[in-house]
């Protein structure tokens, strides 16, 4: 959903498209979920007012399950449901799987509200080919204030911030992040209001290949024992930001 001139405006070619700019207000106006960062342009856009459509639900651990909810949510009738495990994997999540993308700046994005119960809720990209994997990966946990992006195997980048989670069950949070695989770095996070420079951060890549494809992971992640209970809105995946 490109933006920044007159609605007749032409733009010229990007990486994947050929685009008309502005039509971004007046595309949120008609009702897109695409309403918090609108730069980029739009590969998924869920916001579960007509069900999970093509958004896979999953869950694991005791008690766990990923479902739809009438209430909480950022747009529409419905929300996601997230309620995670209370034993081994204790998580809940919304999962897409997309064509591997042509090389540009993608971004992850999720609105969520959660309770202290919440260890941290998780944009995770799965990016395979036949040489490796790449693993964008960032987390913010609500209860402790820290967000943090995955480096390496076992190596995260901790953000500076005092970002604080406003901790109900309305969708009134929004995570989003933004990375670049040709260069195999990360670009930026944004954290409601607060934005993080994250260009001298490089994504974690593992050397399993495989079949070129994109999953696209939004996950709740429960505190240990508890059967901890989020809601998620607005799944968002884009390509070519700036």
């Amino acid at each position: 959903m490109p933006h920044g001139t007159p609605d007749w405006g032409l733009v010229g070619p990007k990486e994947t498209i050929y685009g008309l700019d502005d039509l971004g207000e007046h595309a949120v106006r008609l009702g897109s979920p695409h309403l918090f960062d609108r730069r980029g342009d739009i590969l998924l856009a869920a916001d579960f007012a007509e069900g999970f459509g093509d958004v896979t639900p999953h869950n694991s651990g005791a008690l766990s399950a990923a479902t739809l909810h009438a209430g909480y949510a950022r747009l529409g009738a419905f929300c996601a449901k997230l309620t995670a495990g209370s034993s081994v994997s204790w998580n809940a999540g919304l999962l897409k799987i997309i064509p591997y993308p042509v090389f540009s700046r993608l971004g992850m994005e999720i609105s969520f509200g959660c309770g202290m119960n919440t260890d941290y809720i998780e944009l995770h990209g799965t990016l395979r080919d036949a040489a490796g994997t790449w693993h964008p990966t960032v987390r913010w946990d609500p209860s402790a204030d820290t967000i943090i992006c995955q480096t390496g195997a076992v190596a995260w980048h901790t953000m500076t911030t005092t970002q604080q989670a406003y901790l109900t069950p309305e969708c009134c949070n929004t995570l989003k992040m933004v990375f670049d695989l040709a260069l195999g770095r990360y670009v930026r996070v944004i954290a409601n209001e607060q934005w993080y420079d994250l260009g001298a951060q490089p994504i974690y890549r593992s050397a399993l290949g495989g079949r070129p494809h994109f999953e696209a992971d939004a996950l709740h992640v429960g505190d240990n024992l508890v059967n901890a209970v989020a809601y998620a809105d607005c799944f968002i995946v884009t390509q070519n930001e700036p």
